[in-house]
C-alpha cells in the first residue's frame, strides 16, 4: 500500500506534497491536521450554541459581572 510506505518515508511525502504545486488558502502548500481540528470544533461549537443554547458556566457569569 502506497500510503502506508509514504507513511514510512515522511520526509518523501512532504517533498511530494510540495512538489505538486497544489496551493490552498492564504498561499499554503499543505493544511495541518490541527487546523481542521480547530475549523470542526468551531463549527460544532457554532452548531451546539444554535441547537441547545450557549452553556452558562461559571467562568461565563464572572465574566459577565
Amino acid at each position: 500500500m502506497k500510503w502506508i510506505e509514504n507513511l514510512l518515508n515522511r520526509n518523501e511525502l512532504i517533498k511530494e506534497i510540495l512538489e505538486r504545486g497544489v496551493e490552498y488558502r492564504h498561499g499554503r502548500k499543505a493544511i495541518r491536521v490541527s487546523d481542521i481540528a480547530e475549523q470542526y470544533f468551531c463549527e460544532a461549537k457554532v452548531e451546539n450554541e444554535y441547537v441547545y443554547g450557549e452553556v452558562e458556566k461559571d467562568e461565563i457569569l464572572e465574566g459577565k459581572k
